[in-house]
């Protein structure tokens, strides 16, 4: 089985199983004899040491893993600026038809207005971004926790991407 080219963040599985996987992990740890604090403390660590990884080696991981990353964000900054753009023109088509009228509003009733225009649409880009930034994040460390763990070990690429030359 051939695996795809590019994966999309529709192939992530859900953040729901991806939880229901550590969850299943740490009770691995504490049948493994370790106290529920120390298996916490042993998958915060592992969690901290995959973030790390990825944060300064990014280049070690999967180019299918990268693409990921790297579509994610771009689709995450799009979506910023475009907020920005019709909160902009709303803002602009107000104030021209009103022609001078949208100042008889009471001050709070203007700034409320103002406030929606501008902060529901960034409001929805922020929800929308660490949503994904959580299911990215737990996927990343599910799938590359154990392989991290071997490169530190042995200090060899090939334990992070098999196909690194």
């Amino acid at each position: 089985m051939a695996q795809k080219e590019h994966i999309t963040l529709k192939d992530v599985p859900p953040i729901d199983e991806l939880k229901e996987k550590n969850l299943a992990r740490l009770e691995k740890q504490i049948q493994s004899g370790k106290t529920p604090h120390e298996a916490e403390m042993y998958m915060e660590q592992t969690k901290n040491q995959v973030r790390t990884f990825l944060k300064h080696h990014l280049k070690l991981i999967e180019p299918q893993d990268q693409k990921l990353i790297q579509n994610s964000t771009q689709r995450i900054l799009n979506l910023g600026f475009l907020c920005g753009v019709p909160a902009f023109g709303i803002n602009l088509v107000m104030g021209n038809l009103a022609r001078g009228k949208f100042y008889k509003y009471s001050f709070l009733k203007r700034l409320t207005i103002r406030t929606v225009v501008f902060a529901l649409p960034y409001a929805l880009v922020y929800k929308y971004a660490s949503s994904n930034y959580s299911r990215l994040s737990l996927y990343l460390e599910e799938k590359y926790a154990e392989r991290v763990n071997e490169y530190l070990k042995t200090g060899d690429p090939k334990s992070i991407n098999p196909s690194n030359e």
